[in-house]
């Protein structure tokens, strides 16, 4: 999964930029996540080397909130089928 983010400052105005890859394994997860945030963000879909959505905001904290809650979606995507591990007995005792 890619995530890079772009900040954009000049004198009158602060844009944030998102780009998220799609079809990853988090991607229902990511879907309900850009339909809450879905009224104070820009939403497209883009295929640069690999498909992304471009998520884009003026609106500083929402970003900020976005960013913080798809950090959260990443390590549970990871954790909620751990591998099976097999334990055997070492011979040497």
């Amino acid at each position: 999964m890619r995530i890079r983010i772009k900040i954009k400052k000049k004198l009158k105005e602060k844009k944030i930029t998102i780009f998220v890859q799609r079809k990853t394994i988090i991607e229902a997860e990511l879907l309900e996540l850009l339909n809450f945030f879905n009224d104070n963000i820009t939403l497209k879909k883009i295929r640069l080397i690999f498909p992304y959505y471009k998520i884009t905001s003026h609106e500083i904290p929402i970003m900020l909130s976005l960013i913080s809650a798809l950090g959260e979606l990443i390590p549970d995507a990871f954790l909620d089928d751990p591998p099976d591990i097999e334990v055997r007995n070492s011979p040497i005792s």
